[in-house]
């Protein structure tokens, strides 16, 4: 993005240790079967440290609105579970995003199926858009 700044050591150290343990609460601690559904693929710190944004996907078949209204409505709970297993002088507020990388990914990987099909196609039509144009020579 614009004017956003590469993360610094400790930003992304801090980041690293609060979506490992946020992790294993999620599988081990979580009573709402929708929290157990969430995967944290990233958190990014403030420069501050005050705040993270964690990242999450679901899995299959799981509403990712459903997750992230119960994520939220759990994050006094979450901060509570991850200061207990980590030392930190103050434990970041967490706020929780849809992580659409995967979705993006997926959509780039059928566009260039789509485009892989097309020049297949277009190579059995007889179709020569590889080789250059042939250019009549004027006598001379």
């Amino acid at each position: 993005m614009v004017g956003e700044r590469e993360p610094t050591v400790r930003q992304r150290r801090l980041g690293d240790l609060i979506a490992r343990e946020l992790s294993l609460v999620l599988q081990r601690r979580a009573q709402d079967p929708r929290l157990e559904a969430a995967i944290v693929t990233g958190v990014r710190a403030t420069r501050d440290l005050r705040q993270a944004t964690v990242y999450i996907t679901t899995v299959a078949g799981e509403d990712r609105a459903d997750v992230l209204l119960a994520l939220q409505r759990s994050e006094a709970f979450l901060r509570r579970e991850v200061a207990e297993r980590v030392y930190l002088k103050y434990m970041p507020h967490l706020q929780f995003r849809a992580d659409d990388s995967f979705d993006r990914g997926q959509r780039i990987d059928a566009l260039l199926d789509q485009v892989s099909q097309r020049e297949g196609a277009s190579s059995e039509s007889g179709d020569q858009r590889d080789e250059p144009p042939q250019v009549a020579s004027e006598p001379g």
